[in-house]
């Protein structure tokens, strides 16, 4: 973790709790000590431990003006595996995407939707968990669509739907100042019927190459791609 996170007007953390647990066997600091700390889509700033025991750590904050804010790049992602699922989340938090569409897709499980995962108590920390390792406030927005119909109704910007087949690479587009949505299949891929709902949708075809690629994979290669094709990693 390189900044912990918390409510805003949060001001201890109780002894079962992992930042609790971070700070005194990981960091292992004392009273005194200050660690980063962040409002959750708030402020950045610094903590001071007034008190610390084995139940216990109360501290006090000071924040500065600065909120970070995601990149203007949203994901609608089939659903997959559960194991696979919490690499995304976690990933694309730390990435900085803006919103995490979840699709059910006509050849992916659909008893994955059922997972305690899909339910906020399930993906919350890991979204947590992203936007801590990259030392950011600003959490990625999850959002489950009832059909991919509704997904692509949630799209904004530039759409582009990845595809092996797609005559124009991911890593030539021009994106520069554009929000964009990509969408990413299971494994199997889209269907005839979903890419044909995509393409009439406005979204277009793009290639991130020859390979078939896993999910998880396909979701840091692409965005990686895309942000610096919108000229945002610097």
């Amino acid at each position: 973790m390189n900044i912990l996170l918390i409510e805003k007007g949060e001001e201890s953390f109780l002894s079962s709790d992992r930042r609790y647990s971070h700070i005194k066997s990981v960091l292992r600091l004392s009273v005194g000590d200050r660690f980063k700390i962040g409002e959750i889509n708030g402020r950045r700033g610094w903590a001071e431990i007034l008190s610390l025991d084995d139940e216990r750590m109360t501290f006090t904050s000071s924040f500065e003006s600065i909120i970070d804010k995601s990149y203007p790049l949203d994901l609608i992602v089939a659903q997959v595996r559960p194991i696979s699922m919490k690499r995304i989340l976690r990933d694309s938090a730390s990435i900085g995407i803006r919103r995490l569409i979840l699709s059910i897709s006509e050849l992916g499980e659909r008893s994955y939707s059922q997972s305690h995962l899909y339910k906020e108590e399930g993906y919350r920390n890991l979204i947590l968990d992203g936007a801590m390792q990259a030392g950011k406030t600003n959490l990625t927005e999850v959002l489950f669509p009832k059909s991919l119909e509704e997904a692509i109704e949630m799209s904004e910007g530039e759409r582009i739907l990845l595809d092996k087949e797609g005559a124009i690479s991911l890593s030539k587009a021009d994106l520069s100042g554009k929000s964009v949505t990509l969408s990413i299949g299971p494994e199997r891929g889209w269907t005839a019927r979903e890419q044909e709902a995509f393409i009439k949708s406005g979204f277009k075809r793009m290639s991130l190459g020859e390979r078939i690629l896993r999910t998880e994979t396909a979701v840091v290669f692409s965005s990686s791609l895309a942000l610096s094709r919108m000229g945002l990693l610097k």
